[in-house]
């Protein structure tokens, strides 16, 4: 399994807002792959350490301090 996460800051890349002190923005997305863990016959019925029983999902997060 294999996640993926970045931030960008906004000010830095050149965008100037006024009255905004930061603005970041960021992405991450978990299970890249969208593998699945393996059945185990015992509960939670899955091995945590292998993957996410979710599959795949991203997550995209805005901030800004003004």
């Amino acid at each position: 399994m294999y996640d993926l996460a970045a931030t960008l800051d906004l000010r830095r890349a050149g965008l100037r807002l006024p009255g905004v002190k930061s603005a970041q923005v960021g992405v991450s997305v978990v299970n890249l792959g969208n593998q699945l863990p393996e059945f185990v016959a015992a509960s939670p019925y899955y091995d945590l350490t292998q993957a996410d029983w979710r599959g795949r999902y991203a997550n995209l997060h805005v901030s800004v301090n003004w």
